[in-house]
């Protein structure tokens, strides 16, 4: 993916920004960008400033509700009752099914208050408690058995509010162009942690420095922050799958205001996952870049850039003190990706009656080095620091450090009679720091030839 003459990803970008994109899919790609272009080349070109119109502001905003679209047709509370009732008192063989039936489980009737489910006989005398349901027990029909109906599937997957805005200003006159804008996206997530946030900006400003010569610089920035489920200690098999087969018997909070567990360390509530787990993960891009384009003669003209592209990423993930674990799990890690590149190349296209040619030849520089640390810790005494220095046992850690670089050299040569009949030759030699000492260069070259016929 090359944006603006940079090698870097679109994540980040603003769509708004972009001007064009273009697709290069044929071997003639792989000359000029090297082996790293074998599966074909995505161009992107930023908007500039428009020479012949004065200032124009653009301002957009958008809001929206967003709901799931789709949803598990799950049994509530009271068919999960009766459903699992009826059919362990038909297996009296199935000991521990008797054991549900009278035990302290999703449909038994021996929870208590402090139980985490919510299943149990109506006390004579007393009246079905506000916010609860009620139901004959078909076990024993002279019974009724209350209930709390806490629908897990609504509590993972919610309604959210989507925001977005975007406002950007453009123009320019006979010797300058210039763009700039800024957007901001926040999406609160249908999914219970699946937030996500994005601040933009760009900037972009063509001038001439002479009737020939012209200098172009753009400068890109992202921040984007977001939630994953498959985040830290749990995954998403671990959370929200089985999250999802938690009956809807289940207390959400007990007495004391502390979230019920679940059906076991792996099959947590929605309630728990919400108090006792966070993650955020946090990417910041920056992309500068400068170039110079100078039209030397009718025809012949030649083109540079060096431009600096930085990707920063940082991860954090968090688990409480909880009644499974004590433990106080912490982890953060950051990486970060340094690009600097320059690009040299001299382009000719000369007309001859019905004769076309033209020709390029360039240099290519590419430095990359890669950074990254991470540990985790436990042990923290309170939830009150949840940092990895209050941990008082590291029990992983990793550490990266990946220089790389390379330097290219390309060229191109293409001949058309008449826009019918076309020959072209292109050719790329590049080096790596990879490579071993008696391997200096990877020589790729592609001749291509075609005619038009209508």
């Amino acid at each position: 993916i090359i944006v603006d003459g940079v090698r870097r990803e679109m994540t980040g970008l603003n769509t708004n920004d972009i001007e064009s994109i273009e697709i290069l899919k044929d071997a003639a790609s792989a000359g000029i960008y090297g082996a790293s272009a074998s599966n074909g080349v995505i161009l992107v070109t930023t908007k500039k400033g428009n020479r012949a119109k004065g200032p124009q502001i653009t301002f957009e905003a958008q809001a929206a509700w967003t709901s799931p679209a789709t949803k598990f047709d799950l049994m509530d509370a009271r068919d999960y009752v009766v459903t699992m009732r009826r059919a362990l008192n038909d297996c009296p063989g199935y000991t521990y099914g008797q054991q549900v039936l009278t035990g302290a489980n999703s449909a038994g009737i021996g929870n208590g208050d402090s139980s985490i489910w919510t299943t149990r006989y109506l006390q004579e005398g007393e009246s079905v408690p506000r916010g609860w349901s009620s139901v004959v027990d078909p076990v024993d029909p002279s019974k009724i058995i209350v209930f709390q109906d806490n629908d897990q599937q609504s509590q993972w997957f919610d309604d959210a509010f989507w925001q977005n805005y975007y406002i950007g200003v453009n123009g320019g006159g006979e010797n300058i162009r210039y763009a700039a804008s800024a957007g901001y996206t926040d999406d609160g997530g249908i999914g219970m942690a699946t937030g996500f946030s994005r601040f933009t900006f760009h900037g972009n400003t063509s001038f001439k420095v002479t009737r020939r010569l012209t200098a172009t610089t753009t400068f890109d920035y992202s921040q984007i922050e977001r939630q994953m489920l498959d985040g830290g200690a749990l995954n998403k098999r671990n959370s929200v799958i089985r999250g999802l087969s938690v009956p809807a018997t289940h207390r959400d909070y007990l007495e004391d205001g502390q979230p019920g567990q679940g059906t076991n360390s792996t099959t947590i509530s929605a309630a728990w996952f919400d108090r006792y787990y966070t993650n955020n993960y946090v990417t910041r891009r920056s992309t500068a870049n400068f170039n110079l384009k100078w039209d030397i003669v009718d025809g012949l003209s030649a083109f540079a850039q060096i431009a600096n592209h930085n990707s920063y990423k940082n991860s954090y993930q968090y688990l409480a003190g909880n009644a499974i674990s004590q433990t106080r799990q912490t982890y953060e890690g950051w990486s970060q990706t340094n690009r600097l590149s320059f690009q040299a190349h001299v382009d000719y296209n000369k007309s001859f009656g019905d004769h076309n040619l033209s020709a390029m030849a360039g240099y290519d520089f590419l430095k990359r080095k890669i950074n990254g640390m991470s540990m985790t810790v436990q042990g923290a005494e309170s939830d009150k620091t949840p940092t990895l220095g209050a941990g008082t046992t590291p029990t992983a850690w990793t550490d990266t450090q990946t220089p790389w670089c390379q330097i290219s050299y390309f060229g191109r040569l293409n001949y058309n009679y008449k826009e019918k009949y076309m020959l072209g030759f292109t050719m790329r030699a590049d080096g790596s720091s990879l490579f071993a000492k008696d391997l200096s260069l990877i020589h790729i070259s592609e001749p291509t030839r075609h005619s038009l016929i209508s």
